[in-house]
């Protein structure tokens, strides 16, 4: 029951959401899949994703009493101490495993990348969530280098430029919303959060808006059809999410993160069949 309630600082839809990040990124790089490339992707969110969320959740659980109270470190399944400790294994794992699953330099940097963004994001003398514009922006990076991960480990050619870019600016634009559950313990204990400056409202209409344009992009840069209709139903559907919610902000991000896990294995299974 320890073991598991352990395995409870790490958030599913994440490790779920990061597991077929990695798959996709392989078949991007035009490559099938081999049953090494699902162990790979394992360890990729079992490990580097893990210690990212679980060290997130010992480093803001004081905050977390106030946020979410349910969550096991301030509910008391989990002691901060041994949330530390697991934190610190997976560390010390994230460290090692890429030396020995990484083909290539950039694959190697990618999976060391993870841990420091983790670290330099939770570690309270950097804590470098405390400025929402940044931690934003890490967030983004750290889900949309889980897909660039698979490809970096699986190919040296140049990437496909246009569904990065598309990829990169959807998770961009609805990151901020996590910051609305958070508000009343970040503003105790003095976090940054986007809401202190931007009002749900105004959030929303931004992100419609940015939202509005990667479809207008999509439509004019993606000459694969399913492609195309990918980044205009991911969009639009977050859309919907966020028009439907806008008296209760705080369900929004849920919606949205539900959202993406569902069209990430869409488009798996999709390249999956093709190539």
């Amino acid at each position: 029951m320890k073991i598991f309630n352990l395995l409870l600082l790490f958030r599913s839809d994440v490790a779920i959401g990061t597991y077929f990040n990695y798959l996709i990124g392989i078949l991007l790089s035009g490559n099938r899949l081999h049953y090494t490339h699902f162990f790979e992707a394992f360890l990729m969110s079992g490990i580097s994703f893990n210690f990212i969320y679980s060290f997130n959740q010992y480093s803001d659980w004081k905050i977390d009493k106030i946020n979410k109270p349910n969550r096991v470190i301030p509910s008391g399944k989990v002691t901060p101490k041994t949330a530390l400790i697991y934190s610190a294994i997976l560390f010390i794992l994230s460290i090692i495993y890429p030396v020995f699953i990484s083909r290539t330099t950039e694959a190697l940097i990618v999976f060391y990348s993870f841990t420091f963004l983790g670290f330099v994001y939770s570690f309270r003398r950097i804590y470098l969530k405390k400025n929402p514009i940044i931690a934003s922006f890490i967030t983004s990076t750290g889900l949309f280098l889980s897909v660039y991960a698979g490809y970096a480990n699986n190919t040296n050619i140049t990437p496909n430029k246009e569904f990065l870019i598309a990829l990169f600016f959807y998770l961009t634009s609805i990151i901020p919303f996590k910051d609305i559950e958070d508000l009343e313990g970040d503003i105790s204990h003095k976090t940054g959060n986007f809401m202190t400056f931007i009002s749900g409202k105004r959030l929303s209409i931004a992100v419609i808006i940015s939202l509005s344009l990667i479809m207008i992009y999509s439509v004019l840069a993606f000459s694969d059809i399913f492609t195309k209709c990918f980044f205009i139903s991911f969009p639009l559907v977050s859309i919907f999410f966020i028009a439907i919610n806008q008296k209760s902000h705080d369900k929004i991000y849920k919606w949205l993160t539900r959202t993406m896990v569902f069209h990430i294995f869409v488009y798996f299974s999709y390249l999956y069949y093709i190539i």
